[in-house]
């Protein structure tokens, strides 16, 4: 679990510093296309790219990313990543983690 919870800081770390520009695949931008601000892009859109980041991350450690994850007492999650067999790691709403990794 904790080889998880390290590709999900590396993926903060990535978005909010790294090279790539990851984070306009959550926001739009201004006029030059270099400055993220509101709004934020759809929920579904800011699961797809948290999903398809994620998965080279963890792709050698043995855990699946999964997209729209239902789990106990009938909640869903937007992300669910799958440690073994037994372990479903639930992330929270894909947008309020967004929120999250800019705003702490």
């Amino acid at each position: 679990m904790v080889v998880a919870l390290e590709a999900l800081a590396d993926l903060q770390k990535e978005i909010n510093n790294g090279p790539t520009n990851l984070k306009n695949q959550f926001w739009a931008v201004d006029s030059n296309g270099k400055k993220p601000q509101p709004p934020i892009h759809p929920e579904p859109a800011c699961r797809d790219v948290i999903c398809h980041e994620l998965k080279w991350r963890v792709k050698d450690k043995n855990i699946r990313v999964l997209p729209e994850v239902r789990h106990g007492d009938q909640k869903n999650s937007d992300i669910g990543l799958l440690v073994q067999p037994e372990i479903l790691l639930p992330i929270i709403d894909a947008k309020v983690l967004v929120f999250i990794w800019f705003y702490g």
